[in-house]
């Protein structure tokens, strides 16, 4: 089934089942479905008074992960590892410049890659409805530390 808007996936998950939007790319579009997806859910479950906080929080972790995978994408393509503690600082000083900042010119290239993706998983139980956002690298040190 092909779902193309929040309506589909919110009456999926209000059934109880589990559905997982699969991204590469962040931008308004897929934000603004994950928004129509939860303001229905809440709405339902009589919760509105919720969305802004929830939307908040939900934007911040996704854009987080997408961060995250935009700056693998960036070192794989300046051939340095991210690993690379000597070379770490000098590249993320040039990141958001080079990279972060161009989103618009790179969303081609971003969305053809295959190694980086985000997923957003929404399951609702009885009384609970759970989010999990997940990217598929690994936090490295660097990353940890802050």
């Amino acid at each position: 089934m092909l779902l193309v808007d929040g309506k589909n996936y919110s009456d999926l998950i209000l059934k109880g089942e589990t559905v997982t939007l699969s991204l590469k790319f962040v931008d308004e579009e897929a934000l603004l479905l994950i928004n129509s997806i939860i303001l229905r859910i809440l709405s339902f479950q009589g919760n509105i008074f919720l969305l802004e906080t929830l939307i908040t929080i939900l934007r911040e972790v996704i854009y987080n992960a997408f961060k995250a995978n935009l700056k693998r994408i960036y070192f794989e393509k300046s051939g340095v590892s991210i690993n690379d503690r000597e070379k770490y600082q000098e590249l993320m000083e040039r990141f958001k410049d080079e990279f972060l900042f161009k989103l618009d010119d790179i969303a081609g290239e971003i969305k053809a890659q295959e190694k980086y993706y985000i997923n957003i998983i929404f399951k609702k139980t009885d009384d609970e409805l759970k989010i999990s956002v997940f990217n598929n690298v690994t936090l490295i040190e660097e990353e940890f530390k802050r």
